[in-house]
């Protein structure tokens, strides 16, 4: 399962790809399936020229765009989004949608609505 919350909290002090790796490294993926994730997945949400940066320097939308790639860096079968596209810019928002349904055949959007956590007895 991969998860992107509202507001992630980000290692600001890491680059965008020592972020992923760190990620990587979580869900014990081999150095080389890491390198391939981590560079595929910097091109899918637009960061490949931002690799080097320290997440301080990211705007909002460069932020989500890498909380989307740590959310996709294990190949998950669910991808859960709270609030996807916040943050970022109209060229963003069009971009992400279409970039994370390619990104994994499996994981796709949820056109469902909330429901509450009460239930009805």
């Amino acid at each position: 399962m991969g998860f992107l919350p509202e507001n992630p909290y980000f290692y600001d002090y890491l680059t965008a790809r020592e972020f992923l790796a760190f990620y990587a490294d979580l869900f014990l993926l081999g150095k080389r399936v890491k390198e391939e994730r981590i560079a595929e997945l910097l091109n899918l949400v637009g960061l490949e020229r931002a690799a080097g940066l320290q997440l301080r320097k990211f705007s909002r939308g460069m932020l989500q765009r890498v909380g989307l790639a740590q959310a996709l860096i294990n190949d998950p079968a669910l991808v859960i989004l709270d609030e996807p596209l916040g943050g970022l810019d109209p060229l963003g928002r069009k971009e992400i949608p279409t970039s994370s349904s390619g990104s994994n055949a499996r994981a796709r959007p949820s056109s469902s609505p909330r429901t509450s956590s009460r239930t009805s007895r």
